[in-house]
């Protein structure tokens, strides 16, 4: 995938939203913070490599509260737990798929 030039250019996640609560907690502020987690805590540098320094940057002003990561069936949210269809709010954009049905999603 290229690198993207900012988060305007980050593709609209579009459909049914399930999430199952998996009790991972993480430590940080900022949309930022999470990839961060991911990338150095978890070893997932793949599903973010694709992040330009710039849309880095902007996501480091984005509350943590704004992203979550959603499966778009509820048999893939249920490998986590016990899954529920959540509401997105309106354009929410993909930060990053980890290629295993998952999708780390800012919030509209």
């Amino acid at each position: 995938m290229k690198k993207r030039q900012n988060m305007n250019k980050l593709p609209l996640y579009v459909d049914k939203a399930w999430r199952a609560e998996t009790n991972l907690l993480i430590h940080g502020k900022t949309a930022l913070d999470v990839i961060r987690f991911e990338e150095d805590e978890l070893g997932n540098k793949q599903d973010f490599k694709y992040l330009s320094e710039k849309t880095r940057k902007e996501l480091g002003n984005i509350s943590v509260n704004r992203v979550i990561w959603v499966c778009k069936t509820k048999k893939e949210a249920s490998r986590y737990g016990e899954a529920e269809l959540i509401n997105l709010g309106k354009n929410p954009k993909i930060i990053a798929n980890d290629g295993e049905g998952g999708y780390l999603v800012l919030k509209g």
